[in-house]
């Protein structure tokens, strides 16, 4: 950042000149945080991504229907379904989800995880 000169007696043009670098400075600073801004959400959508795949390709090799796959939240932009799911991204790139449905064979998989988890063979 440059020092600004102390002129004891300022001309109205170098009142202007300063006073047009300072606006460009502060123009570009506001340029930067947003492109951090911009470039945050963009890193947290691609680590959320690949977490909620990881939840998408365990249900699917674990017999787990998936009613949805959504990279975002809010009011879906583009949808579409494919095999059984929907894929769609959302207006809002906070977050991400995964919906698995509740079938009989989910629930008798998650009974005996359950079961083998805590050492019992009894079904709850």
């Amino acid at each position: 950042m440059k020092a600004h000169k102390n002129i004891e007696n300022p001309t109205l043009e170098q009142i202007l000149e300063t006073e047009a670098a300072t606006y460009e400075r502060i123009n570009s600073r506001e340029v930067t945080v947003n492109l951090g801004i911009i470039l945050a959400i963009l890193l947290f959508s691609f680590i959320i991504f690949f977490h909620e795949l990881g939840h998408f390709l365990l249900a699917k090799k674990n017999g787990i229907d998936v009613d949805e796959f959504a990279i975002g939240m809010g009011p879906a932009i583009y949808s579409k379904e494919y095999k059984g799911t929907k894929y769609a991204v959302r207006i809002l790139p906070i977050g991400g989800f995964c919906a698995m449905g509740k079938t009989k064979k989910r629930m008798i998989r998650r009974t005996i995880l359950i079961t083998n988890l805590s050492g019992r063979e009894s079904l709850s």
